[in-house]
């Protein structure tokens, strides 16, 4: 009896240790399905390089501002508190007063790449509006003419571009001409249709398209700077919006959800306007989107708690609604997406503009519509 109780023991002692091994093994296997959101399976390749998911929403500036950005060491910013452009360490400190005292309220800026000039659209005590140059080392302003719109940086800051309209006719052109507005030159007519304009990063090309709406269809177009033939990249595509990669080689493209027309969808296209797909678990919009500096991943805010019946983007602007978001990155070559925190890390209500990475990215930062404050999330 005892030898019997003995060899008993000793089979169940192995089949618990084998049993052990394996569970252990499956739990630690890369290449099994693994479950990232309901009903979503995934199978993932060895060797899996996976990404930390962050728990850390963390206030940046605790001031109003209108718009940031940041170069190697320094944040940029308008404070709409202090009504100037000011210059602060990454982490909010050691704030600086770069120009004060413009001529109105500030309602859109456009940072150079070099962060030491902006493009900035100040509505004036008089009720109209105008774009200016500032030049945030030589502390200076200059004011461009009202028929200037939807002004943008070149990809060196020494020039800039933007649509003109006719104030007779109506008619708009493209472009181009230097950061004060001489030495003006047409690039292109567009007709009557208000354009955003883009140029493309790492090359001669200039990229323009109507301005989105989810009722209407868009096109994305390229022509030289120099002037000559436009190209049609992508054409017909509901609530249309456009964001190059830092390379150029991709574009990020916002669109109506045709299976749901009140919605807006990311999708990944190449710099010719091929290989289109809707990227999974991304219904979002350019507004809420940024892409890493080799253009593999893609940062978004991905916005929930608005009204079934909102229209994206339209009614997310026009009626000053307010998203309550959930923020994720994606590997743009295997649609791979992960949270960058965690639901239950999520205590407040985020809706996040405006989103740029640091320098080193590991931090990913943005505005908060509400308050118009600067958070970042450590990644």
């Amino acid at each position: 009896m005892k030898i019997f109780f003995s060899l008993s023991l000793g089979i169940f002692c192995v089949l618990l240790l084998f049993w052990g091994v394996y569970n252990f093994s499956f739990k630690n296997n890369p290449n099994i399905p693994t479950v990232t959101e309901p009903g979503t399976i995934i199978k993932e390749s060895a060797p899996l390089n996976l990404l930390k998911t962050s728990t850390r929403i963390e206030p940046v500036l605790q001031e109003e501002i209108l718009s940031a950005a940041a170069d190697g060491r320094s944040l940029f910013f308008y404070s709409l508190e202090e009504q100037a452009f000011k210059k602060s360490t990454l982490d909010g400190k050691d704030r600086e007063i770069l120009l004060s005292n413009l001529p109105g309220t500030p309602t859109r800026i456009v940072w150079s790449p070099s962060r030491e000039r902006a493009l900035v659209h100040i509505k004036l005590p008089d009720g109209t509006s105008l774009w200016h140059t500032a030049d945030l080392l030589l502390r200076t302003l200059l004011p461009l003419k009202p028929e200037m719109s939807r002004v943008v940086w070149d990809n060196t800051g020494s020039k800039i571009f933007y649509q003109y309209t006719d104030p007779k006719t109506g008619m708009r052109s493209i472009n181009i001409a230097s950061p004060d507005g001489k030495d003006w030159k047409s690039i292109t007519s567009i007709g009557t249709k208000d354009s955003f304009l883009a140029p493309v990063p790492g090359s001669v090309l200039l990229s323009f398209w109507q301005r989105p709406s989810a009722r209407e269809k868009g096109s994305l177009s390229a022509i030289p700077l120099i002037g000559g033939d436009t190209k049609t990249l992508l054409s017909d595509r509901l609530g249309a919006d456009f964001l190059w990669s830092p390379s150029g080689e991709r574009v990020l493209m916002s669109t109506t959800d045709p299976a749901h027309p009140e919605k807006s969808v990311l999708a990944l296209m190449n710099s010719s306007g091929g290989e289109l797909r809707v990227l999974e678990n991304a219904s979002s919009f350019i507004g809420k989107a940024t892409w890493s500096k080799n253009g593999r991943t893609v940062y978004y805010a991905l916005p929930g708690s608005l009204p079934e019946s909102a229209v994206l983007p339209n009614d997310y602007y026009e009626k000053n609604l307010h998203s309550q978001d959930s923020f994720w990155r994606m590997d743009v070559e295997n649609n791979k997406a992960e949270r960058l925190v965690d639901l239950k890390d999520l205590t407040e209500a985020y809706d996040a503009s405006d989103l740029f990475l640091s320098p080193k990215e590991d931090a990913l930062y943005f505005i908060e519509r509400k308050n118009l404050k600067l958070y970042r999330i450590e990644l």
